[in-house]
């Protein structure tokens, strides 16, 4: 048994040298958000008025908050987007999915909220992604000092 645990010393030493040196990987967030698609079609303040028009806003102190639009078939009103996202170093990625792109032949605005708490760095790009890899907005944010 002795002698078991003495041949493994080196072999845990190792590892534990391996673990202790810097990764040059981006590292992963692991902190706790909100994402959800607010309920209707929306108009006013944060509504696109045309497909080129940006309707992303955010404030960031110790928490980012962003609304931003995303334009889909009106009908059904809620639960219209599955939504993703990817947090990796400087870069979110959000990823809003249609579930019924063709059930109308009507198109409505949709604001989803999307809040990350306690972020560690103070400026992000944010990359809102189509579910067919559209890109539909890229912005930087900057926290509020």
């Amino acid at each position: 048994m002795r002698h078991t645990i003495i041949s493994l010393l080196p072999v845990l030493l190792f590892g534990a040298f391996l673990a202790c040196q810097p990764s040059t990987e981006s590292q992963q967030w692991g902190g706790e958000f909100q994402l959800y698609q607010a309920n209707g079609c929306q108009s006013g303040e944060l509504s696109k008025a045309a497909v080129g028009d940006s309707c992303f806003t955010y404030q960031f102190d110790a928490d980012l908050i962003l609304d931003f639009c995303a334009s889909a078939n009106c009908c059904p009103d809620s639960n219209r987007f599955v939504l993703s996202t990817d947090i990796r170093s400087d870069t979110i990625a959000i990823s809003v999915q249609d579930t019924a792109a063709n059930l109308c032949l009507c198109t409505c605005n949709y604001i989803v909220h999307a809040e990350f708490y306690d972020m560690p760095e103070d400026m992000y790009y944010v990359n809102i992604l189509a579910g067919d890899g559209q890109l539909l907005y890229e912005e930087e944010v900057w926290r509020i000092f």
